[in-house]
C-alpha cells in the first residue's frame, strides 16, 4: 500500500498522457512522494525543513515563494500539494490559506486538528481544490467535523487506498486560472486572495448576514505549557509519545518521552489526550507524569488557552455570468478589493452587493472601492 514500487507501476500508463509536466510539492521527506512524481513525469520539490511543516502563515508564505520560483518547471494548472503524518495538518492549512496555488492536494495519515486550532481554516476557500485525505477509519469523526463545516474533502480509509488511487486522484485535478464562480474568506488581507479576486481593505462595519463565517470551528484551545512538541496520533499508547521537538527546544521533554498522566488521570492514548484538553476551559496549574525509559518523572506545568486570531473575517462570493456579461459580487467586511479579469470577460458590468455598479472596459487588474463611483486600474499581486 502506497509503496514506491506500486507507484512506479501505477504511473507508467499515465505518464505518457501528461501534455505538460505537473509539480508535486511535498511537506515531508517520505520517499514515496518522489517516486510518485518521477513516475508521473512531474517536477518534485521535497521538504526543506528538518521536521514536518507547521500549519502557520510562515509556512504558507514559503510555499508561495517556492511555487513562484519553480513556475518555469511545470504547468501552473497542475501544481499539487502533499503531506504525510505530522505534515498533513499543514496541507489542510495551506490549501485554505492560498487556494489559488493548488490544483489538488493529498494528505496521508495525520489529521487537520492543528490546522483547525489556528482558527484560520475556512471551508469557503477550498471548494475548487480537490482534496484527498487517506487516514484510519478512526479518523471519521474528524472528517465528519470537516464536512459539517463545508470543507469538501474526499475521505478514504487508508487501508483501502493504493498508490494508484493517489496518483489518479491528483492526475485528474486541474486548476482553472479564472473560474467563473469563487468564494473567499480571510481575516488577514495578506491572505485575502482567491484566484482572480484580492480583498484589499477589511472593514468590520460592512455587515452582511447572508454570508456566514465558513470557519471550521476549533476546540477549547487548551494546551500544556511544555514548549511545544509533536506526536503521532496513530500510536496506541499507553500515553502520548513525544515524536519530535522544535529546533532549539529548551523545555522539560525529550524525544521518546511518553506523557502517561495529567493531573493524576491516566492518559491511555493520543485520542484521550486530546479529549482531556478539550475539557479544559480556563488557564490553571497542573502536573503531568512522563515515562522516560524505566523512569517516571513528575513535571509541574499549567494549562493555557491559545489566543484566537482573526476573530473578525471578511468574505466575498463572486460570479461571472457570461450570458449577460455581468459580474455579481456579494461581500461581508470588505470596502476595497481588486479584480484581475481575463480579456475575454470584458467589457463587463460589476454589481457589488446590489448597490455599487462598475463598468470594466477591458481585461486586467481593476481596483473597486465602495466609496468610489468608478473602478481604477491597478497592478495585480
Amino acid at each position: 500500500m502506497l509503496g514506491a514500487v506500486t507507484i512506479l507501476a501505477a504511473a507508467a500508463t499515465l505518464a505518457a498522457a501528461n501534455e505538460r509536466a505537473g509539480l508535486l510539492v511535498a511537506l515531508d521527506s517520505w520517499n514515496g512522494w518522489q517516486a510518485l512524481a518521477s513516475a508521473a513525469g512531474w517536477a518534485y520539490v521535497p521538504a526543506a525543513q528538518p521536521q514536518p511543516a507547521a500549519p502557520d502563515d510562515a509556512t504558507v508564505k514559503a510555499l508561495n515563494s517556492l511555487v513562484a520560483s519553480k513556475s518555469s518547471l511545470a504547468d501552473p494548472a497542475r501544481v499539487y500539494l502533499a503531506g504525510r503524518d505530522e505534515a498533513a495538518a499543514a496541507v489542510f492549512y495551506a490549501v485554505s490559506r492560498m487556494p489559488h496555488l493548488w490544483a489538488g492536494a493529498v494528505a496521508i495519515q495525520g489529521d487537520p486538528v492543528a490546522a483547525i486550532e489556528t482558527n484560520r481554516l475556512f471551508s469557503a476557500n477550498t471548494s475548487l481544490v480537490p482534496f484527498l485525505w487517506a487516514a484510519p477509519a478512526g479518523a471519521r469523526p474528524v472528517a465528519a467535523r470537516l464536512h459539517a463545516a463545508g470543507f469538501p474533502i474526499d475521505f478514504r480509509d487508508v487501508s483501502n487506498v493504493s498508490a494508484e488511487d493517489v496518483l489518479q486522484f491528483l492526475n485528474k485535478a486541474r486548476q482553472d486560472e479564472f473560474p467563473a464562480k469563487i468564494d473567499c474568506e480571510s481575516g488577514n488581507p495578506h491572505f485575502g486572495r482567491c484566484y482572480w479576486l484580492q480583498m484589499e481593505t477589511l472593514d468590520a462595519s460592512h455587515r452582511n448576514d447572508a454570508l456566514p463565517v465558513s470557519r471550521v470551528p476549533p476546540g477549547s484551545g487548551a494546551y500544556l505549557v511544555l514548549g511545544g512538541f509533536g506526536y503521532d496520533p496513530r500510536k496506541p499508547g499507553p500515553g502520548v509519545e513525544v515524536g519530535w521537538l522544535p529546533e532549539g527546544y529548551k523545555g522539560p521533554l525529550k524525544t521518546g518521552d511518553a506523557i502517561v498522566s495529567i493531573a493524576g488521570r491516566a492518559v491511555a492514548n493520543p485520542a484521550e489526550y486530546r479529549s482531556m484538553l478539550e475539557q479544559v476551559r480556563e488557564p490553571k496549574p497542573t502536573a503531568i507524569m512522563i515515562q522516560r525509559g524505566k523512569q517516571r518523572i513528575r513535571i509541574e506545568t499549567r494549562f493555557e488557552l491559545k489566543p484566537r486570531e482573526e476573530q473578525f473575517t471578511a468574505r466575498v462570493q463572486a460570479e461571472y455570468l457570461s450570458w449577460s456579461r455581468e459580474m455579481v459580487l456579494i461581500s461581508r467586511g470588505v470596502s476595497r478589493l481588486k479584480l484581475n479579469i481575463p480579456a475575454h470577460w470584458a467589457p463587463v458590468r460589476v454589481n457589488w452587493n446590489g448597490q455599487a455598479q462598475f463598468e470594466l472596459s477591458e481585461g486586467g487588474c481593476w481596483v473597486l472601492s465602495d466609496n468610489a463611483k468608478h473602478a481604477g486600474r491597478c497592478d495585480w499581486p
